[in-house]
C-alpha cells in the first residue's frame, strides 16, 4: 500500500477489463511506486478474472448512476462527493484505462503545485489562429455565437481529463462556489464541449482567478492525447510523463514507445 499523501492514483472502471487495458495499468502501478492507487467503481460491480493481481487494489464504490455512460461520468466528476472521498490527500490522478505512462515523474508534477493539469486540447495547425481567437474573444465576444465560442476556448486549451491531475482542495473550492446553472449545464448536457474536462480547463479559471493551469506548451511535457507525433516534434523529441487514447490517435506512431500490448491496436472502446 502506498504512504506518499501527496497524491493517490484513481483507475475509473465500469466493467472487466481487457488485457491490453490491465498491461496500461500494470504499468501505472510500475511508474507510481510509493503512491496508494484505487479503482472507482460502481457499486454493484463484481471484480473479475480479468483484473489479474490488480484485484487486489483497493475499490472506492459510488452510485451504479455515475457509470452508466458519459453523462453519468461527467456528474461524477463534477460531483464534491467524489473529491472529499480523498480528502486525505493533496492530489489526485485521474489514469483512465486508455492512459499509458513513461516516466516516474508524479512528485515532479505535484511539486509544480497546479490545480490542474492535462493534455492539451491540441491543434498545432490553429496555434496561430488561437491568439487571435484569444484577443477577439476577450474584447469582442459578441463576435461569436455561443458554440464558436466555445469551441474556440478549447484549442490548444488545458486540458483532457483521461490522464490528469487534479489538486483536491482547489476543486472542492471551485464546487463550493460555482453558480448552479453553469455546473447543470455541464451535468445536463450531453456534447463533448460539455464534458467535464471542459469545465474544469475553461470555467474552473473563471470562477477561481487564481486556478493555475500550465500553458499548452507545458502541458505536452505532462501527456500527449491528440496529433501525437507534432507534439512529439515540438516537445524536442522527448516523451511527456505520459499519454492518453493512445490507441485512438497515431497508433503507428505509439507502436514504437508502447511494448506491445495484447490486442493492441484493434482494441475495442466498449
Amino acid at each position: 500500500m502506498g504512504t506518499n499523501k501527496d497524491c493517490i492514483i484513481v483507475f475509473p472502471v465500469y466493467r472487466s477489463i481487457h488485457q491490453w487495458e490491465k498491461e496500461c495499468l500494470e504499468q501505472a502501478v510500475a511508474m507510481t511506486e510509493g503512491y496508494q492507487k484505487v479503482f472507482i467503481a460502481p457499486s454493484s460491480m463484481i471484480f473479475d478474472d480479468s483484473f489479474g493481481n490488480l484485484s487486489d487494489t483497493d475499490v472506492v464504490r459510488f452510485p451504479d448512476e455515475y457509470f452508466s455512460g458519459i453523462s453519468g461520468y461527467n456528474k461524477l466528476m463534477l460531483s464534491i462527493e467524489f473529491y472529499q472521498a480523498f480528502a486525505d490527500y493533496r492530489y489526485l490522478l485521474i489514469h483512465q484505462t486508455d492512459a499509458y505512462l513513461f516516466k516516474s515523474e508524479l512528485d515532479y508534477w505535484c511539486n509544480k503545485d497546479y490545480d490542474y493539469i492535462g493534455a492539451p486540447w491540441f491543434k498545432p495547425h490553429k496555434l496561430t489562429k488561437t491568439r487571435i481567437y484569444n484577443f477577439l474573444l476577450r474584447y469582442f465576444p459578441f463576435l461569436y455565437s455561443d458554440s464558436a465560442e466555445r469551441r474556440h476556448r478549447v484549442y490548444n486549451n488545458v486540458g483532457n481529463g483521461g490522464l490528469s491531475l487534479r489538486k483536491i482542495s482547489s476543486f472542492i473550492s471551485v464546487l463550493n462556489s460555482v453558480p448552479a446553472h453553469i455546473l447543470d449545464k455541464y451535468k445536463d448536457i450531453q456534447q463533448t464541449d460539455y464534458n467535464e474536462d471542459v469545465f474544469w480547463g475553461v470555467e474552473a479559471v473563471k470562477i477561481n482567478k487564481s486556478f493555475k493551469k500550465p500553458g499548452w506548451r507545458e502541458a505536452l511535457t505532462f501527456s500527449f492525447e491528440e496529433y501525437p507525433s507534432t507534439a512529439y516534434e515540438m516537445n524536442d523529441k522527448q516523451l511527456p510523463f505520459g499519454c492518453h487514447a493512445f490507441n485512438v490517435h497515431e497508433t503507428e506512431f505509439w507502436k514504437q514507445f508502447i511494448p506491445p500490448l495484447s490486442h493492441y491496436p484493434d482494441c475495442d472502446r466498449d
